[in-house]
């Protein structure tokens, strides 16, 4: 499913949902002034049981502090850079966007080069390749 397509499906269950959220407001008003006319004519409300609602009390752990002289000794956290061959999911994400314009760009372009480069690969689609090999199949799809 293309970026288009879902966001089109996302703009139609918002939709959905803002109606839904509507009618239930309209619902809700129509009961609240329903409630109204009835209290101001003096029917009586049914008797219904008080419903109590307590809060559960947090009880609040208490940390056993060390004896001055029993200190844990502190030992200093430094970051660890990210391997430079491990790409983040921002990365990849970044990294297959360009994957996808340059497979539409060669399509219009030399749609059979494009089809000859994939067989070459053993493959129908360039998302299956490993990411890895995505930044060496972008270069050769924009040469096409």
């Amino acid at each position: 499913m293309s970026i288009e397509a879902k966001l089109e499906a996302l703009a139609v269950a918002v939709q959905a949902n803002t109606e839904a959220i509507g009618a239930l407001v309209t619902a809700w008003n129509g009961l609240k002034a329903q409630a109204n006319n009835l209290a101001a004519a003096g029917v009586p409300v049914a008797d219904a049981p008080e419903v109590k609602v307590e809060k559960p009390k947090a009880e609040k752990p208490k940390a056993e502090k060390p004896a001055a002289e029993e200190k844990a000794p502190v030992e200093e956290v430094k970051p660890t850079p990210a391997p430079a061959n491990n790409p983040t999911p921002a990365d990849t994400e970044i990294i297959k966007s360009k994957l996808t314009q340059a497979v539409s760009q060669a399509v219009v372009r030399n749609r059979d080069g494009l089809i000859a480069l994939l067989a070459a690969k053993g493959i129908k689609r360039a998302t299956e390749l490993p990411e890895t090999a995505w930044p060496a199949f972008i270069a050769e799809a924009e040469a096409l």
